[in-house]
């Protein structure tokens, strides 16, 4: 039987957008943030119970999840939309008891969102991306996540623009959907030759950065929450 201390735990994320005071046309920025966020917690509603927002302008986001294995995936396609800009994550489950039931993240409040505040600045110091907190298994286990995921989202930081273009064809897809072929894409996005899609993917290192989100996936779904 749950208790009341399971039943009022959440999956709390926050993201900080890094080097935000630099990024130019914050405007224009702010936009695509606004349309990336409402297409992703529509393409993951099941997933979500309070949808990511901006919670203090483009600067910060805020979500609630109802379990961890999507999550990881959410934040790959948030980054991926909004390059160059880019954010750093914490995923903390732990106790809401301000409005636990609410869908709006932003009337939320608990020991959950101030470890995952907490998290956050520990990642500006560190210069890691992601930080996990379940506390469902070993801290080591936590850790390997937490540096598996900053090591695949700061090569997505770094790429060039048409890997970029190449990889949103792609990840329009969600896990376990069929994905486009090269020559669909290439025609998509304007690029001559299914060869140049090709070069692309392998400049991204495509397949290395599927593993490690299918790897990353089925270890939180082994997760007991």
């Amino acid at each position: 039987m749950a208790t009341d201390s399971d039943t009022s735990r959440r999956i709390v994320v926050l993201g900080d957008m890094v080097r935000s005071r630099d990024r130019v046309e914050r405007g224009r920025l702010a936009d695509r943030l606004t349309d990336t966020l409402d297409r992703l917690n529509g393409q993951f509603a099941d997933q979500v119970q309070a949808p990511l927002t901006m919670a203090r302008g483009i600067d910060e986001i805020s979500g609630v999840f109802r379990r961890p294995e999507a999550v990881f995936d959410m934040l790959v396609r948030l980054n991926l939309y909004v390059w160059p800009a880019f954010f750093r994550f914490s995923v903390v489950r732990g106790e809401v008891d301000v409005h636990r039931d609410s869908r709006d993240a932003s009337k939320m409040d608990g020991p959950a969102f101030h470890k995952s505040a907490a998290a956050i600045e520990s990642l500006k110091a560190s210069g890691l991306l992601l930080h996990l907190d379940t506390g469902l298994c070993d801290p080591a286990s936590e850790k390997l996540y937490s540096l598996l995921g900053t090591a695949h989202l700061k090569l997505l930081a770094q790429l060039k623009q048409g890997s970029i273009r190449v990889l949103k064809a792609y990840y329009q897809a969600l896990p376990g959907q069929d994905t486009p072929t090269q020559d669909e894409v290439a025609a998509r996005i304007g690029f001559k030759s299914r060869q140049a899609v090709s070069d692309a993917l392998q400049r991204a290192d495509y397949d290395f950065l599927v593993k490690i989100e299918d790897a990353m996936r089925d270890w939180a779904r082994g997760l007991p929450c």
